[in-house]
This record gives structure tokens, sequence and C-alpha cells, in this order.
């Protein structure tokens, strides 16, 4: 619960990049942190009417840390009534996860392709994905996985989905909706 205030001079320089913005408040033991996807040509999808972002709450105390993770998508979203009745649309997507651990968070970053049949009202796809952060003796992995999505819509802009990474045992279901004009972008938050 509660709110939070992210501005301008609470973005980390050091772990913003050309993919994602970051920003944090309190400290590593206890505080927030926001991690934002650019849109546009320089983000790892090039979206005009989509983003994504991870919200983290972490909280230590009797040296165990807590944290919560929240994903989401956020932009323009198409209107019920322009949403395609019977089309068949295949989106190129990105796939930006932070998954706890016992040995800490695993990010895991992909790409691929979702295809969603409004007229059938299923989602599916697939992708590869980069997962960096497990521990194997204290030393960071970097490993590979792939990756497949499956759902279905409600009909009325949302889409239900359930991703699932092969190699990582990690499944996620998240709610997404169809963005831009005749839902040409779509984006989900696990």
């Amino acid at each position: 619960g509660g709110t939070s205030t992210f501005a301008p001079s609470t973005r980390d320089v050091a772990a913003s990049n050309a993919v994602a913005n970051v920003y944090r408040t309190g400290t590593a033991a206890n505080g927030e942190m926001l991690r934002l996807s650019v849109p546009g040509p320089s983000g790892a999808v090039n979206t005009r009417y989509v983003a994504g972002g991870i919200l983290q709450r972490t909280s230590t105390a009797g040296g165990v840390e807590l944290n919560r993770l929240e994903g989401f998508s956020w932009g323009y979203r198409t209107p019920v009534a322009a949403l395609p009745s019977g089309d068949r649309l295949t989106y190129t997507v990105g796939l930006d996860v932070l998954d706890p651990t016992e040995s800490g968070l695993q990010t895991i970053l992909g790409t691929g392709q979702m295809t969603v049949d409004f007229g059938a009202r299923s989602i599916f796809g697939r992708g590869t994905a980069l997962v960096r952060g497990a521990d194997d003796l204290g030393a960071p992995m970097l490993r590979f996985s792939s990756f497949e999505i499956s759902g279905s819509t409600s009909g009325a802009s949302s889409l239900f989905t359930q991703v699932t990474l092969n190699s990582v045992s990690l499944s996620g279901f998240g709610e997404g909706f169809a963005y831009g004009p005749a839902a040409s972008e779509v984006g989900v938050g696990l």
C-alpha cells in the first residue's frame, strides 16, 4: 500500500540504459525501484503507444530481505469499439522479468512473437531469453532460455496470458491490453 513519488532526481543513471529507465527511492535494504521500458525506436521493441514497467518494493528485517514485484503495462489503450473482431495479428514482444530467488534477483530479458487471434479469442507465441543473476557457488551465471506464451482474450480489450520460461522453471500469469489505433500494439504486465 501507500504511494510513492519518483522524480527525475531519483533516476539511477548507472542502471538506466536505452532499454529501460530505473528510478530508486529509499535504501537498497528498504526502498523502491521503478523500472520503465523506453518506448520508441531506441527501446527493446519499437513501440509508440505502450510501455511496461516493474515496481519493486524491498524491505529487510532481521537479516531477511522481502521483495514485492509488480509488473504492468501502460499507454494509449485501444477503445473497445476499435478492437479487431475477427483479425489475427502477430506482434513482436519484449520480455523484461525480475525473478526473486534464494540468492537474489534474476533478470530475464527476451524477445519473440505473440499472435492474438481476436476471432478465436486465443493467444500463442514463443521466444528466447537471456537469464542473468542466478548463482553457481557465488559466481553469476548467464544462460539462455526459451519461453512460450498462451492465453485468451476477453473480447473487451483485456488480454489474459500465461508465460512459461522453459529452462528456468518459471511461469507467470498476467493481464494486458491492446494499445494504439486498431490494436497496433499489446502490453502485458506479469
